[in-house]
């Protein structure tokens, strides 16, 4: 069972979705597991971005609160603000659950658009990430922020696991993973202890 409905699926391909967030400036933690349910597939990303914007991508925003204290202040004389913004993020395909069995890899299609994005339960985390081959994923693909959003997934899952060295395991995974690249494994690591 997923929970909190955090907003609607308005892009999509089989390696990564975006998310217009129902509430302004609330998006998920870098690093969240989430599901979109599209039919009879649960599919699965890791949150790697979020931002807060216009709207309208052709118009920024304005500094507004000069004379203001504080931000609350420039919303409370600015409601219209809500409206004229949003927040959105996106994350990284890294598997789909088919039925009953849990698949770590890209799902035979993308998030239907207008999907709703859940916070992975607890049970669908600790199911998702027991086994590591989601790293390998996330280890490969494209995107800005992969490994925080690694490091932080991989902290995410530990809290959700009921085994007391999974980040020790999970280490030892990236290490074999990243046999050729110290500098880039050293720094997830350190990542994951923040």
């Amino acid at each position: 069972m997923t929970t909190g409905k955090l907003g609607e699926v308005v892009e999509a391909s089989t390696a990564s979705f975006t998310v217009h967030c129902h509430k302004l400036g609330e998006p998920p933690p870098l690093g969240s597991l989430i599901t979109v349910a599209d039919g009879d597939i649960h599919i699965y990303g890791v949150v790697h971005n979020a931002t807060t914007g216009s709207i309208d991508p052709s118009r920024k925003a304005l500094a507004l609160g000069e004379e203001l204290a504080s931000a609350d202040e420039v919303y409370k004389e600015h409601p219209e603000l809500t409206k004229l913004l949003r927040t959105d993020f996106t994350a990284l395909v890294v598997g789909f659950k088919d039925k009953e069995e849990v698949r770590h890899n890209l799902p035979p299609r993308p998030a239907k658009i207008h999907g709703f994005a859940h916070i992975a339960s607890k049970k669908e985390s600790q199911d998702f990430t027991k086994g590591f081959h989601f790293l390998e994923v996330l280890l490969n693909a494209d995107a800005q922020n992969r490994d925080a959003a690694l490091a932080a997934c991989v902290r995410q899952a530990a809290e959700t696991q009921t085994d007391k060295e999974y980040l020790v395991r999970a280490g030892k995974e990236l290490a074999k993973l990243l046999a050729q690249d110290s500098r880039r494994l050293n720094t997830i690591l350190r990542m994951m202890k923040a």
